[in-house]
């Protein structure tokens, strides 16, 4: 299909021509109903692909959660259907990890397990409504310049809903053995697909398999080897999660994220990195790298902001609403 920059779907103004790939073609657009910046997903899958993620979309378009890009709407636009969602400028975990590799340095091994940690309910709030993520690997984890719970920054996961059709972009080194399959997938899938993303975080590189084991599945290299003071908690760990057996695995997210949060100290206290790289460094380094650009790519592409309404206005607003934030950090609406 042809580039949309410049065109107009329906309401969105096109500015940029973001990615492609299999599922979707990426947009940033302006929504002047909001006078915000969104993401648009032109969705490349067939008909039966599409109609299974618009049902996806359906059901987490109510979601509120912190950690998940927000999905404002959704549409079909001459004969193609396309997912809106929030925009997040800031680069994405796939990228920063290419920067590390090119600067020589890796990620302490106790901000990588806070990372996992933070993705952990993001997850579970996912699962607990009945949904699986179904591809995640660093290419869908993003962050925002907000402090979470332990970390100076916001992992964010995306595209929440779009792996629906049964299409994926995760490297298999990320998929679970029944993902691969293209088998029904539970939480136990992500569960792997996390394992994955931390064996990286701590060694440097992702868990690609080594060679056939006695009995099947492809066995991964012990993180040990390529982490080498690893605590041996932690790497039973990260292998219980890349179990081929779903029910050798942590059952969901939130135990997982309890067992890694019995083994932060002793991680933090290691203050060690992957044995591969010269020296550590933080992940809010190449944040704050990134937000200068980050904020003038905003203030160029935004319009300015709008005219304060005449006093008369407000007697058209029918009903205020209040956002909590919750403990799980999910948010709840409550009409005034």
């Amino acid at each position: 299909m042809p580039d949309l920059t410049g065109q107009t779907i329906d309401r969105y103004e096109i500015l940029e021509l973001l990615e492609q790939d299999r599922i979707a073609t990426v947009y940033k657009a302006r929504d002047p109903k909001f006078d915000r910046l969104v993401a648009i997903y032109a969705l490349e899958t067939p008909a039966a692909g599409a109609g299974a993620i618009l049902q996806s979309v359906r059901t987490i378009a109510s979601w509120r959660h912190t950690g998940l890009s927000r999905l404002y709407d959704f549409g079909t636009y001459e004969g193609r259907d396309y997912v809106v969602q929030e925009y997040i400028p800031g680069p994405g975990l796939f990228r920063i990890q290419q920067e590390m590799r090119q600067a020589d340095c890796w990620l302490e091994l106790g901000e990588a397990l806070l990372i996992v940690r933070e993705l952990c309910p993001i997850l579970d709030y996912v699962h607990q409504r009945g949904v699986v993520h179904g591809d995640l690997y660093p290419g869908v984890i993003t962050f925002r310049r907000e402090p979470s719970a332990s970390l100076p920054y916001q992992p964010i996961i995306l595209r929440t809903g779009l792996s629906g059709g049964g299409e994926r972009l995760s490297p298999t080194a990320y998929r679970s053995p029944e993902a691969v399959r293209n088998s029904r997938l539970d939480p136990a899938a992500d569960v792997f697909s996390l394992g994955a993303i931390l064996y990286e975080l701590v060694t440097g590189q992702p868990p690609t398999p080594q060679g056939e084991a006695a009995s099947g599945p492809a066995q991964v290299l012990l993180p040990h080897l390529l982490h080498a003071d690893l605590p041996e908690a932690l790497e039973k760990t990260i292998l219980k999660t890349l179990s081929p057996n779903p029910q050798d695995r942590f059952k969901d997210a939130r135990t997982f994220a309890a067992a890694l949060a019995q083994l932060q100290e002793q991680a933090a206290a290691r203050r060690s990195t992957a044995s591969g790289f010269s020296r550590a460094c933080q992940l809010s380094t190449y944040l704050e790298k990134e937000l200068p650009k980050t904020s003038r790519l905003s203030e160029s592409s935004a319009p300015s902001a709008p005219k304060a309404a005449p006093a008369a206005a407000s007697a058209a607003v029918s009903q205020d609403t209040l956002y909590v934030l919750m403990p799980d950090k999910s948010v709840r609406s409550f009409p005034l």
